[in-house]
């Protein structure tokens, strides 16, 4: 099986570079994506953790997120990243194995994706305790779909009541390490007539698609961002689609081989600056 994902970057308008800390690149071979996509994480969390995995996959299937950048001033939409995943884990699993040089930024960053410390009794996992910044004001909502009698929380900690598994009550509590396929550091992919094709054949039914409203347009004009929601892309749509990216993000990479990182940062910052002022 092979399937795409393909959603907007809620917090990130800039179409050359990411803004906000979801996903979060570790290096060029991996992507870490943590609470966001709530409602997606928690379909994939149904349909591939249980308790025989014990909070952690790693998918035979070929299951791609691509992520686009939200609406902006500009009107330019762009492919901002893509990844396969590689491993499906439980935030608590995360914490535990995520560890060493490799992932020292993504640990030590203050609005780090990796947000959550398990707490366990008896080596029973039975609470979470928030650490970071990152959804401050919502983060209970990253790990459970609603707020039940099955559980307790008070200040940075929720746990789950000693008659209850925390397996099951934690519907959200899933996060990902992905294959690295394209990270924009400074230039996204445009979406040009290939690619803007296989939006338009996933949506058939869905009029006035371009390659800025790339789900449609509403009643007024505005391009439709399916807030919460994605487009999903079939076997034969995600092959064509993963070429397509895979060859214009090498041709991206290869425009940066000479680059410093301070040079790579410095057009990332002009291009930032040039949405900011449209």
């Amino acid at each position: 099986m092979k399937i795409t994902y393909v959603y907007i970057l809620g917090a990130s308008a800039n179409p050359d570079f990411i803004e906000c800390k979801v996903p979060f690149k570790i290096n060029s071979n991996e992507i870490f994506f943590g609470p966001c996509k709530k409602r997606l994480r928690q379909a994939l969390r149904e349909k591939f953790l249980n308790k025989l995995t014990r909070g952690l996959y790693i998918p035979n299937e070929d299951i791609f997120f691509v992520g686009l950048n939200s609406s902006n001033t500009i009107k330019t939409r762009k492919i901002v990243w893509a990844g396969r995943i590689m491993k499906m884990m439980t935030f608590g699993k995360a914490y535990n194995y995520l560890k060493g040089n490799k992932y020292k930024k993504l640990r030590l960053n203050n609005m780090s994706p990796l947000h959550l410390k398990p707490i366990y009794k008896d080596s029973k996992l039975i609470a979470y305790e928030f650490l970071k910044t990152l959804h401050i004001d919502n983060w209970i909502s990253d790990i459970i779909s609603k707020l039940n009698s099955k559980i307790e929380y008070e200040g940075n900690e929720i746990y789950v009541k000693e008659k209850y598994s925390a397996f099951e009550t934690f519907d959200r509590d899933i996060c990902f390490i992905f294959e690295n396929i394209f990270f924009a550091d400074y230039r996204g992919i445009n979406i040009d007539t290939e690619i803007l094709n296989i939006f338009k054949q996933a949506q058939s039914d869905t009029k006035n698609i371009d390659n800025y409203a790339i789900f449609g347009k509403q009643k007024n004009g505005a391009a439709i961002g399916k807030i919460g929601s994605w487009l999903e892309l079939n076997d034969t749509l995600t092959e064509k689609i993963i070429l397509l990216i895979n060859e214009r993000a090498r041709k991206i990479i290869k425009s940066t081989n000479n680059l410093t990182e301070r040079e790579i940062l410095k057009k990332a910052k002009t291009q930032m600056q040039k949405v900011c002022k449209s």
